[in-house]
């Protein structure tokens, strides 16, 4: 191949429930996908495992070099458990955040140690991809009273971003270095942190790999 023809831009194909079959892949390999992704995040070890191996063998009968991405999920901070219904934030009220794991009348529960210590006046907090909207009004202890300036349905497990704020998170869970550790065990030839904040090289105890940190992701306070 001459260089010239050396495609730089890649296009990642995600496998799920209804891409992780072979003649699904095989399509989108046809259309041109040369990565596959497979996220951690969702599913049992067993399932990415499946998913690897039939990235390989789509690989092998369409005669072309696809490269596995295995994702790791990163820290996530989440809404605690709400009723079932969810709860209704109104835009303009005030209310008040708590890090805890249930809901209590009034308190809508995070599930984030040293959630309260990493904000102040003035910092937004987004709910849901953004589709809720919150302003921080004040701190005191592990209590945030915060302004409604983007209201609407709240439900349980909903993830939370803090696009103003230096997240002080681990770039990597324990989970997610177990993921690293089989990722790496089992033929993935990319692992993707899409929390990392700083370009650092991050040595996992129990692997020979040394990865370079690349910032891939966004919002996340950096």
């Amino acid at each position: 191949m001459k260089p010239e023809e050396f495609a730089k831009t890649k296009i990642i194909a995600t496998l799920g429930p209804a891409s992780a079959s072979k003649e699904v892949l095989r399509e989108l390999v046809e259309y041109g996908g040369d990565v596959v992704r497979v996220n951690s995040a969702h599913g049992a070890r067993e399932n990415h495992l499946e998913m690897i191996q039939l990235a390989r063998e789509v690989e092998q009968g369409a005669g072309v070099i696809l490269t596995v991405l295995y994702d790791l999920a990163g820290p996530k901070i989440r809404v605690g458990s709400l009723p079932k219904a969810g709860i209704t934030l109104k835009t303009g009220e005030e209310i008040t955040i708590r890090e805890g794991e249930e809901y209590f009348e009034g308190i809508l529960p995070i599930e984030c140690p040293g959630f309260a210590d990493m904000l102040e006046p003035g910092k937004r907090i987004f709910i849901n991809d953004g589709v809720i909207q919150l302003t921080v009004l004040n701190v005191a202890g592990i209590s945030v009273t915060a302004r409604v300036d983007s209201g609407g349905l709240v439900t349980s497990r909903k993830g939370v971003n803090l696009p103003d704020t230096i997240i002080d998170l681990p770039a990597l869970s324990e989970q997610d270095v177990e993921n690293l550790k089989f990722g790496l065990e089992n033929g993935a030839d990319l692992c993707v942190d899409t929390f990392g904040r700083y370009p650092a090289p991050i040595g996992v105890p129990g692997t020979t790999n040394l990865m370079k940190v690349q910032v891939v992701g966004e919002g996340n306070g950096e």
